[in-house]
């Protein structure tokens, strides 16, 4: 659902749908059914929306002391029975039971208590800062009850981009969406600088104070036991990591004590106070374990936010360089040699990957692409390639001199990071009303006819 939000664009008019469409049950029905039909076991055709609401109800009755019949029954929107309709409501945290198995959470893993990865205080005035506007588009006419759930959204596509860009290709939708342009080729460098600000604890957040909901009551005791297991651990690693730096600090305490009295007794008060240094030795070298441990961690947050800067502000300048790819014959490229223009993406993914970039995995390494504008015939390995960027180049010219004519670009100004996605909302709404005439986005005739 996060990835739907910040990847769907949003239309002009009045519709207040948030997924479009007059059948959406029946169009995902199809599509659930085309994506079975491409595996092994069972007939696609055995399989529809309802198999989601059959198949929960009859996993969440399965589960040994889960979840009670009437608050299943309740999640589901059945009907308890007449005296039971009447009386029982609503099922409270059962509710909340329900949903926190439904959501794939192990019932007898120790990892039940999960909070869902969110930004710390700091995270979110920093995504603030930047404004959500620039991170998903239409985020203005959301209501606000559905714009308190956009941070929470965005905090986990930025806990696992690196997942995602495994899973989905360079042509995906997905990398279209206006965050992943947010600083042109420097957008996923800024993205990874924000999971430093993103927590993903348990039971509950000390930043922000976020409880976990729909816990059974015999689940604190596991979460203890896992938090002793922690502290154990953590002894464990104190006391090995002092065990190893004790004979260097014995030898070198001895060797301060019988330093030039290789002949004499040592006198009682002497052997005591050797007992006491090596003693405050010990709890030097494992606090030492902890301030190492601290130190470490604060140097990798350092090292990224060095690295990135301010992530509220960018450079435009180095935002528009991507990186460089040198090719078989020893020559320089903005792009791969394998490289392959999307084509499978609507207009407004190609209108962000024209001026912003794009970003790749190459070998298991992270490249960036400058501004897809700047292709020369000579980065593009084959004829066709070179065909398919310049209709490309022609369609964006067009939107650019539809952003002019809507007064969204003055004279000499060019289309940059900062205001690429209003440019094509204007260009975007003028195309429509030129091709359907000014009332297009208030017709529903012609908006349905478009939208076809």
């Amino acid at each position: 659902f996060a990835l739907y939000t910040v990847a769907q664009p949003r239309r002009y008019g009045n519709s207040t749908k948030f997924i479009p469409g007059n059948d959406q049950k029946q169009r995902f029905s199809k599509v659930l059914q085309r994506v079975l039909s491409c595996m092994d076991g069972g007939d696609s055709k055995d399989f529809g929306a309802q198999s989601f609401r059959k198949g929960s109800v009859a996993h969440l009755l399965s589960i040994p002391g889960g979840p009670s019949e009437p608050s299943v029954l309740i999640r589901g929107s059945w009907k308890v029975g007449n005296s039971r309709d009447g009386y029982i409501t609503e099922a409270g945290s059962n509710d909340q039971y329900c949903g926190r198995i439904l959501a794939g959470n192990d019932v007898m893993s120790d990892s039940f208590d999960n909070l869902p990865p969110h930004f710390s205080e700091k995270g979110l005035e920093k995504v603030r800062g930047v404004g959500l506007h620039k991170f998903v588009h239409g985020y203005e006419s959301f209501p606000d009850s559905f714009k308190r759930c956009v941070p929470v959204f965005l905090a986990n596509i930025v806990y696992h981009i690196d997942t995602l860009q495994e899973w989905f290709g360079t042509d995906h939708i997905l990398w279209g969406a206006p965050m992943f342009g947010l600083q042109g080729t420097r957008t996923m460098e800024y993205l990874r600088s924000l999971r430093a600000e993103i927590v993903a604890g348990s039971m509950r957040c000390e930043d922000c104070g976020m409880k976990s909901t729909g816990i059974p009551p015999y689940y604190h005791v596991l979460a203890e036991n896992r938090r002793f297991r922690k502290e154990i651990v953590e002894v464990q690693n104190q006391l090995h990591y002092a065990l190893n730096q004790l004979p260097d600090k014995i030898l070198d305490q001895v060797a301060e004590k019988i330093k030039g009295r290789a002949n004499e007794h040592l006198p009682l008060d002497d052997l005591e106070s050797l007992k006491a240094d090596v003693r405050e030795s010990i709890k030097i070298a494992m606090r030492g374990h902890d301030t190492c441990d601290s130190n470490s961690n604060r140097r990798v947050e350092d090292n990224i936010a060095s690295t990135v800067g301010d992530p509220g502000g960018h450079d435009s300048q180095s935002s528009m360089q991507g990186d460089v790819f040198v090719w078989d014959d020893g020559q320089v490229h903005m792009v791969p040699q394998d490289y392959k223009f999307a084509q499978k993406v609507d207009c407004k993914n190609v209108w962000q990957r024209w001026h912003v970039g794009e970003h790749l995995v190459e070998n298991g390494v992270r490249k960036s692409i400058g501004p897809l504008k700047q292709l020369k015939p000579s980065d593009l390995g084959n004829r066709n390639m070179r065909k398919n960027v310049s209709k490309a180049r022609k369609v964006m010219e067009k939107l650019e001199k539809m952003a002019r004519e809507g007064g969204e670009l003055e004279e000499g100004q060019e289309v940059t990071i900062d205001n690429y996605q209003s440019c094509f909302d204007v260009a975007y709404k003028k195309i429509v009303e030129d091709i359907y005439g000014p009332d297009a986005w208030e017709e529903s005739r012609c908006k349905k006819k478009y939208q076809d």
